[in-house]
């Protein structure tokens, strides 16, 4: 039993290992979005874009039988930081 549930939480952190390499990988990019918006005179936030990511992702997560809650959550949360980075980038300050 003990060497079961061994597995599965050593298989639960490779995945959580690689959540944080994808979510660093993303981040990298919000430096290079928020040169691109400011460069051509855009906001960092886009409502509908935002809009339109969290309805696309709550059918994803239905999908994958999924809380869409929760996943409407952890994306907000990764939305508002790639705002706050591209807000700095802006003003020519470095949150990475």
């Amino acid at each position: 039993m003990q060497n079961e549930v061994d597995e599965y939480r050593k298989e639960i952190s490779h995945i959580d290992i690689q959540i944080i390499r994808l979510l660093a990988r993303r981040m990298a990019l919000a430096p290079l979005i928020g040169e691109c918006k400011a460069a051509n005179g855009l906001k960092p936030e886009q409502p509908e874009r935002e809009k339109k990511i969290l309805t696309d992702y709550r059918q994803l997560a239905e999908d994958y039988n999924l809380s869409q809650d929760l996943v409407e959550n952890i994306f907000r949360l990764i939305i508002d930081e790639m705002k706050a980075i591209q807000k700095a980038k802006a003003n020519n300050k470095d949150l990475l």
